[in-house]
């Protein structure tokens, strides 16, 4: 008997996500690990993992549930463009993503915006905007689909 195409389509993108996510963790741990030895990343405060939640606020599941766990690895690639590899949870499901930020700086303060396109049946094109300090992560993001929070702080060892 022939499998219709849909398993199939089903089956590739589940590899995709699960292979995404496995990378993710990988990076996640390593992160933790990593002596900051490159220069770049020796005198910026704000590059390095970051862990909390997403919230959406036009979504909400019987329940009440409106959001998940949030982390983010971020990376300063120069004065002006930060990379955030995010993996986010709700409820069951995990899904990651990589943005560039771009970014200005005010003395303690990171001032970031940024876009990233998703799938329509995803949202399509979400904006970011936010602020970033040593010690905290928030920002606001809006798409067709949805538009909430993201807060995070530093986690600790072993998270």
């Amino acid at each position: 008997m022939k499998t219709p195409r849909i398993s199939h389509l089903a089956i590739a993108l589940s590899a995709l996500v699960l292979s995404g996510c496995a990378s993710f963790e990988r990076d996640w741990k390593a992160a933790e690990r990593r002596p900051e030895t490159r220069s770049v990343e020796k005198s910026d405060a704000f590059t390095g993992r970051w862990d909390g939640r997403w919230t959406s606020a036009k979504h909400r599941t019987s329940d009440g549930y409106s959001g998940g766990r949030l982390r983010c690895i971020l990376t300063k690639i120069d004065d002006h463009h930060y990379e955030a590899r995010f993996k986010a949870n709700w409820m069951i499901f995990a899904s990651g993503y990589t943005t560039v930020f771009d970014v200005e700086r005010h003395g303690r303060e990171l001032h970031l915006e940024g876009q990233h396109a998703l799938m329509p049946l995803f949202g399509g094109v979400y904006r970011y905007k936010g602020r970033v300090t040593p010690e905290r992560f928030m920002a606001t993001y809006d798409s067709a689909y949805d538009h909430g929070t993201f807060e995070m702080r530093r986690p600790q060892s072993g998270r």
